[in-house]
């Protein structure tokens, strides 16, 4: 195997083995800590970089984007529970899916969220007291997908899918590790993961037993996609199209809760997004040999990046752990959506929702802190044990 750049050796490799399972998140950041911005790990095949520069990683993702696939063990495991939609589709399937759904983004999408979103928060009525508000914003952000999205109504199906939801990426995570079942095996895991699907594949046949409203995805998706891609998509912005954006608001009432600030709600989210981005891991799959950073990049090798840490560099920001909505945001070294043409289509809808969301929680409420809550890296960054805050009507 050719070394091309730093990196720990075998050893190291098995001795922090351990620390890799337990903490994978703080696994990257000691290796991008102790061997620079592009470090190699001593896995042969695919040879394996982890990539952590502002400039190297824009380069991937955005710059010479056509050199760099989909086809890796992330989104092939995510794909156990979404299909092959537009967020794990690899190169050539996602050229061919992205225009048909694209117009269901235009401009005209940012009235309809809008009126969506305000309609969700009219029906938020929280006591005072302790309550798991990761939880509560589940429910209200696929409230929204469903009425902007699919023109469903969800408000009765919210919690079961948003629990469906969780519990399949639970089991997509627990499917990258080496030592994972077969799917055919009847395990706890294979089990759990059959349960998760066969709810979203419930919620596919409700959605589109009837032709959806004129300028909605799914009736895009109907005039213009077969039966296994319809349900692909549709379980994908079923799931990406409101956990994330709930993992990012969540986390925004937390930095509240301890830090209040008369901060805008759109600064306030943009800088929650930076300390916890939702997508804690993107990979990619090298098409072609390449340049990053000085660094020689051979053919199929596999990509790692961690918003996470990226949103860390000390090249892109001042006080990188500092909560301090407002600040600039670089052109390179914030990518919570993404970069480039693989950039989140619900990037837009997200911006737009989110804030709505946080104004309309900010002008009624007052949030404290209850106890510390920890991170778990899952196929987003989540709360352990929920986000439990105290609730004090203003």
């Amino acid at each position: 195997m050719e070394l091309t750049a730093p990196g720990p050796s075998g050893l190291d490799m098995l001795r922090g083995a351990p620390s890799m399972i337990r903490d994978p998140l703080g696994f990257l950041g000691q290796q991008w800590r102790r061997h620079g911005d592009v470090a190699q790990f001593p896995i042969p095949n695919p040879p394996t970089y982890l990539v952590n520069h502002p400039d190297a990683v824009d380069r991937v993702l955005r710059a010479n984007h056509k050199n760099y696939g989909k086809d890796t063990l992330q989104y092939r495991r995510l794909s156990l529970l979404t299909g092959f939609g537009l967020l794990t589709a690899d190169t050539d399937l996602w050229r061919t899916q992205r225009p048909v759904v694209q117009p269901a983004f235009g401009a005209d999408l940012a009235p309809a969220v809008e009126k969506a979103t305000h309609a969700a928060c009219a029906r938020i009525d929280w006591a005072d007291g302790v309550r798991d508000v990761d939880a509560d914003i589940l429910r209200i952000t696929l409230e929204v997908v469903g009425e902007v999205l699919f023109g469903a109504d969800l408000t009765g199906d919210a919690a079961d899918l948003a629990e469906a939801t969780l519990s399949g990426l639970e089991v997509v995570v627990k499917k990258s590790s080496p030592l994972s079942a077969p799917l055919w095996m009847p395990t706890p895991n294979n089990r759990q993961l059959a349960a998760a699907k066969a709810r979203l594949d419930r919620a596919v046949r409700e959605l589109t037993g009837a032709p959806a409203p004129e300028g909605t995805l799914l009736r895009l998706l109907q005039e213009g996609a077969d039966p296994q891609t319809v349900r692909d998509q549709v379980v994908t912005f079923l799931v990406a199209g409101h956990e994330t954006v709930a993992s990012g608001l969540a986390w925004s009432l937390y930095l509240l809760a301890q830090n209040p600030t008369d901060a805008s709600s759109a600064d306030v989210f943009d800088e929650a997004l930076r300390l916890y981005p939702p997508a804690w891991l993107i990979t990619r799959q090298a098409l072609g040999p390449d340049d990053v950073a000085g660094v020689e990049i051979p053919t199929n090798a596999l990509i790692i990046m961690s918003p996470y840490w990226l949103h860390r560099h000390p090249t892109a920001w001042d006080e990188p752990d500092e909560f301090r909505p407002g600040r600039p945001i670089p052109r390179t070294g914030y990518v919570p959506f993404g970069a480039g043409p693989r950039l989140c289509i619900g990037r837009g809808m997200s911006l737009v929702e989110a804030p709505i969301i946080l104004d309309h929680l900010r002008e009624r409420y007052r949030f404290g802190i209850v106890r510390e809550v920890r991170m778990k890296p899952e196929v987003t960054i989540r709360p352990v044990g929920g986000m439990p805050l105290r609730v004090s009507r203003l």
